[in-house]
């Protein structure tokens, strides 16, 4: 019961576990709702519009959940959206790792592929990383194959949000693959968040 409140002494405010959960039931319809929205863009294969409108609207959903995630884990309100992202996800999903991987390596091992032989740069901000997340994402290590998963799929979005993602067709393999992934990230990460 420790874990969901924030520590006095680190200056973050008491959230007890029944306001959490009163908050994530909420927070359902609005998911479910983007969730049917992101399911009908699934439905439209090899539809570039539809693919990236589906990563858009997953990644929506997403972001609620890392949002939940990371007041859960009472990350406090100073931290930015990478480390909810991706940190805080992380934490939440950790004691499933072994069966998220079971669920995504396909679509890990896709994204690794696309990734390494198209020469995608995902990680605008300082390219040099981008052959260190690959080499994590083929990691042995299931937590460093994750935390990549997840560093890659946030960095996709703010290449997306940000400009860098140029809508024509060669990107639609790699988003569909990320869609994938955004869709079990978030069925995960409900059925943790609703235990």
């Amino acid at each position: 019961m420790a874990g969901f409140f924030y520590h006095i002494r680190h200056g973050y405010l008491l959230v007890s576990l029944k306001n959490f959960k009163n908050k994530f039931v909420e927070q359902k319809s609005f998911i479910a709702r983007w969730n049917d929205k992101a399911d009908s863009y699934a439905g439209k294969k090899n539809d570039l519009a539809a693919t990236f409108d589906e990563f858009v609207t997953r990644f929506i959903v997403y972001n609620v959940l890392y949002n939940l995630c990371a007041e859960k884990l009472a990350y406090g309100k100073k931290v930015g959206d990478k480390k909810k992202a991706t940190e805080a996800v992380f934490d939440v999903l950790q004691r499933k790792s072994a069966h998220l991987l079971s669920v995504m390596t396909p679509d890990i091992e896709k994204l690794n592929n696309i990734i390494s032989e198209n020469g995608y740069i995902i990680d605008t901000d300082d390219p040099a990383n981008n052959n260190v997340m690959l080499k994590k994402m083929s990691s042995s290590n299931t937590d460093e194959k994750i935390k990549s998963v997840l560093n890659c799929l946030y960095k996709l979005r703010c290449n997306l949000i940000h400009g860098d993602k140029e809508y024509m067709e060669e990107q639609q393999p790699l988003l569909a693959t990320a869609n994938n992934c955004l869709k079990i990230l978030n069925e995960e990460i409900c059925m943790v968040l609703g235990e």
